[in-house]
């Protein structure tokens, strides 16, 4: 239950945070329930759960991962957000070149007896570099003057605008294009899973960060967009 003590803001919060948490839940009991439906006759009578153990088994490691993160605090993600990115292109890239083919898609990278899929990680990379760019301008409430000089004080701006042709005009740019350009590393994720061939990854990885971006105040030409027009644009997608 709220304490009284908490302020009104504390507790929306809290609320906020509860009603995720049931969700979430909500979620892994239908996902569960899906797993052992339609997997139990592969197992020819042998076990009614063996998929269900080896998911429950991912589960637990997801918790894991989730309560060490807590642990440590979100934010340090948001410092290797630019890490995270390069190192999904890397192995998106790869894929195309040394990934194992499967039912005539190329989606998995193998190294001897361990394989992993690049896609599923960029769907998590997505959604982490659209929060870091959504949280940087919420907390200059869109202020251009007030990003402009954060940004100069963490990358030597100055330096590139001297050196890239028309670099003032390109830092000006992507200040009054901030949102389109926020969209940049998920579109170039969701072209690059699109080339293995699989649309259907693709879309997954582009849809959440696209309500992310509805879901906020970020702009794309520094223009708030009406909910018809934001529905059309959905729609259109």
């Amino acid at each position: 239950m709220l304490s009284k003590k908490m302020n009104a803001e504390t507790k929306a919060r809290r609320s906020n945070l509860l009603w995720m948490l049931a969700s979430i839940s909500l979620l892994i009991v239908i996902g569960l329930e899906n797993i052992l439906s339609s997997t139990f006759v592969l197992d020819e009578g042998a076990s009614l759960s063996g998929y269900l153990i080896k998911q429950l088994g991912f589960l637990g490691g997801g918790i894991v991962a989730a309560w060490v993160i807590w642990r440590w605090g979100y934010q340090f993600i948001r410092r290797w957000c630019s890490k995270i990115v390069l190192i999904n292109i890397i192995c998106l890239i790869a894929v195309k070149f040394v990934g194992i083919t499967v039912n005539g898609a190329r989606r998995w990278l193998g190294f001897g007896a361990f394989s992993f899929q690049p896609s599923e990680f960029a769907k998590l990379a997505a959604i982490i570099t659209m929060a870091a760019a959504i949280a940087f301008y919420l907390e200059r409430h869109g202020n251009k003057e007030l990003m402009s000089l954060h940004l100069r004080n963490i990358f030597p701006i100055d330096k590139w605008e001297r050196k890239v042709p028309f670099g003032k005009r390109l830092f000006a740019l992507f200040l009054n294009r901030y949102g389109l350009f926020a969209f940049f590393p998920t579109l170039f994720f969701s072209f690059l899973v699109l080339l293995q061939p699989d649309a259907g990854t693709a879309i997954v990885i582009f849809f959440p960060v696209l309500m992310m971006f509805f879901c906020c105040e970020l702009t794309v030409i520094h223009t708030k967009f009406s909910w018809k027009q934001r529905f059309a644009f959905a729609i259109a997608i």
